[in-house]
C-alpha cells in the first residue's frame, strides 16, 4: 500500500519548470552596455519570474587645455558605469491577455573631476546619479489561426532619479545638493502578424519630466562662476568645458543596437519595425526610430537591423547594428556658423540565449 502511494505521488508530481538565460553586449564609439536577463517559469505557460542586471557606460568626455596657458586645463573624464537591477513578474490570464510588472533600482554612481589653478589651489567637482522605477504593462493578442492576426499593448513606466552635485573648495567645507527628477513614460504599440512569419509593429512613447532634464542636477552658471572666483583666472577660460561634466548626470544614458543611444533627453519616440522568419532557424528585423528631443535639443534618426539564429532547440544567438544621425538643432535650416553640427554614430550588439 505504501509503495503504491509513493508511485502515485511521483506520477502526479508537476512537470519540471523551464528557465531561460540571456546575455547581450553592446559597443559603440566609447560607449558600452552589458545586459543579463533571466526567466523562470513558476506556473506552466502562465506565470514567469524575471530578473535582470545591466551595466552602461557613456562615452568619455574630452578635456580642455588653454592654448595660451597650458597650466589652465580641465582633465578628461571617463564616466563611471551605471549598474541596474530589476525584478519582474509576467502572468498570462488567457491565450489573449498578458500582464507584466517590474521594479528596478540603480545604485548611486559618482563622477569626480579635479581642477587646479597655476598657484596650486584646486577644487573637486562631483556629479552623481541614482534611480529607482516601477513599470506596468498589458498586452492583448487575437491569437487566432487566420493569415492576418493582430495585437496591441500598453505600458506605463515611472522612474525617480536622484541627481547630486557637489564641490570641495579650498578652505571651505564640501557642499553637496541633491535634486529629484521624475520621468514618466506611457507607451502604446500595435502589431500585425501576416501568415505567421511576418510582423509589422508601430510603437510610440512619450516622456514626461518633473523638471527640465537639461538643467536638472547641473551646476548653474552662477555656481560655476563662484567656483571660478575661488580659482581665478580659471573660470574665465574653462567655464564652458566645465559644463561637460553635468552631461554625465543628466544624460539619462541608455544604449542598444535597436533604439540607438540617448544623445539628449527624449520627448517623443516613434518606432516602426518589420520582422520576418526565414524558415525555422533564421529571423531578420529592420527598424526605424525617430526621437524628438526636449525643446532646444534637436532630434535623432536611427536605422537598425537585427538577425537571430536558432542554433539548437535550446540555444539561439543574435547580432544587431544601428546607425544613428543626431541633429542638435530643432530647426537645422536656421543653423549659424557657430552652432553645433550634426553627428553620426553606430552601435553593435551581440547576444545569446539558452533555455533550460
Amino acid at each position: 500500500m505504501v509503495r503504491s502511494f509513493l508511485v502515485a505521488a511521483l506520477l502526479a508530481s508537476p512537470p519540471a519548470l523551464s528557465a531561460a538565460l540571456s546575455a547581450e553586449l553592446t559597443v559603440g564609439k566609447g560607449s558600452l552596455a552589458v545586459n543579463l536577463f533571466g526567466e523562470l517559469e513558476l506556473s506552466p505557460d502562465e506565470t514567469y519570474l524575471t530578473a535582470c542586471y545591466g551595466l552602461t557606460r557613456s562615452p568619455p568626455i574630452e578635456g580642455y587645455v588653454d592654448p595660451s596657458d597650458p597650466s589652465l586645463a580641465v582633465p578628461p573624464l571617463t564616466p563611471a558605469p551605471n549598474h541596474q537591477l530589476c525584478l519582474g513578474l509576467d502572468h498570462a490570464f488567457s491565450r489573449h491577455w498578458l500582464v507584466s510588472s517590474a521594479a528596478s533600482f540603480s545604485p548611486a554612481t559618482v563622477d569626480r573631476i579635479t581642477l587646479r589653478a597655476p598657484d596650486g589651489r584646486q577644487a573637486v567637482l562631483a556629479t552623481g546619479r541614482q534611480s529607482m522605477g516601477l513599470s506596468l504593462a498589458a498586452a492583448y493578442e487575437s491569437a487566432g489561426l487566420s493569415s492576418l492576426e493582430w495585437g496591441v499593448d500598453g505600458s506605463l513606466n515611472g522612474t525617480l532619479h536622484r541627481l547630486t552635485r557637489g564641490v570641495d573648495l579650498p578652505l571651505l567645507a564640501p557642499v553637496f545638493r541633491t535634486e529629484p527628477l521624475v520621468v514618466v513614460r506611457p507607451s502604446l504599440g500595435v502589431v500585425l502578424v501576416i501568415r505567421d512569419d511576418t510582423e509589422v509593429s508601430l510603437r510610440g512613447t512619450y516622456f514626461w519630466y518633473s523638471s527640465d532634464p537639461v538643467t536638472a542636477g547641473r551646476f548653474s552658471d552662477e555656481q560655476l562662476e563662484a567656483i571660478g572666483a575661488r580659482l581665478a583666472p580659471l573660470v574665465t577660460r574653462v567655464a564652458d568645458p566645465l559644463r561637460a561634466i553635468d552631461l554625465v548626470a543628466t544624460r539619462l544614458y541608455q544604449a542598444d543596437a535597436v533604439s540607438g543611444f540617448t544623445s539628449a533627453p527624449i520627448q517623443v519616440e516613434s518606432r516602426l519595425t518589420l520582422s520576418h522568419r526565414f524558415g525555422s532557424r533564421l529571423r531578420g528585423q529592420l527598424a526605424y526610430t525617430f526621437d524628438r528631443h526636449v525643446p532646444g535639443e534637436g532630434f535623432s534618426h536611427v536605422l537598425s537591423t537585427k538577425w537571430t539564429v536558432r542554433l539548437t532547440d535550446a540555444l539561439r544567438a543574435w547580432a544587431a547594428l544601428a546607425v544613428q544621425h543626431d541633429e542638435p538643432l530643432d530647426q537645422p535650416e536656421l543653423r549659424q556658423m557657430d552652432d553645433p553640427r550634426p553627428s553620426r554614430s553606430g552601435l553593435l550588439t551581440v547576444g545569446a540565449e539558452v533555455s533550460l
